[in-house]
């Protein structure tokens, strides 16, 4: 699933993946980066699902590494939705909508499915 920013936001009409930034409220009790926290915190903040919901199976954090001198590590992380493509657009609809009656600016625009296999990625 990817995301096109909506207007307002930086890149708007680009793509992307869901996600953010790491933010104060990320860590855990000891301070620590949490994960899980922050999954939860971006996918609830661009698509208004909660790691919780029925929507969510599970999920899994990969590292995207890169090669040369930095070795560059970047979390990604594998959510398995357990709804059809027309449930998940009709639940972000819905979602938008809230957030304009309420005042406030969707990130997203609209949400973008991409079949996670290569051959997809690749017609994509």
């Amino acid at each position: 699933m990817l995301g096109e920013n909506a207007a307002a936001t930086v890149n708007a009409g680009e793509l992307h993946c869901i996600g953010g930034g790491i933010e104060v409220g990320h860590a855990d009790q000891s301070g620590l980066i949490d994960p899980q926290r922050c999954l939860a915190a971006e996918l609830r903040e661009e698509t208004g699902l909660a790691l919780d919901q029925s929507a969510v199976g599970h999920w899994q954090l990969r590292w995207l590494v890169t090669e040369g001198p930095w070795g560059f590590r970047f979390p990604l992380y594998a959510v398995h939705l357990t709804v059809t493509t027309a449930a998940l657009a009709d639940f972000f609809e819905t979602f938008n909508e809230g957030l304009r009656a309420a005042g406030r600016a969707p990130e997203i625009l609209r949400l973008v499915a991409v079949p996670a296999d290569s051959q997809a990625v690749e017609r994509f």
